[in-house]
């Protein structure tokens, strides 16, 4: 129960942190952080037995999209330094 609690603060924190990040004119941080993340909560995924609230299909499954997506996003993320500012 508890460890469902501090993933869920710290998702919520990790998204707060991109948004301000992206707002503060900080693309490529911002997208460096997402993707770690999300590779992070792949790994979580695949070790956390059960249903966490962060599951959708099957753990493996779970597991592997969030790795994939994180990865993605981060051999994307030099590209976000191309973006100029508004």
């Amino acid at each position: 129960m508890i460890f469902g609690i501090v993933t869920a603060v710290a998702a919520v924190l990790g998204v707060l942190a991109v948004v301000v990040l992206a707002l503060l004119e900080r693309p490529h941080v911002a997208a460096v952080l997402l993707g770690s993340g999300m590779v992070m909560m792949g790994f979580l995924r695949g070790a956390w037995p059960g249903r966490p609230w962060f599951s959708a299909r099957n753990r493996w499954f779970d597991a592997l999209v969030f790795a994939l997506v994180g990865v993605a996003i981060l051999w994307l993320s030099p590209w976000t330094a191309q973006i100029p500012p508004a």
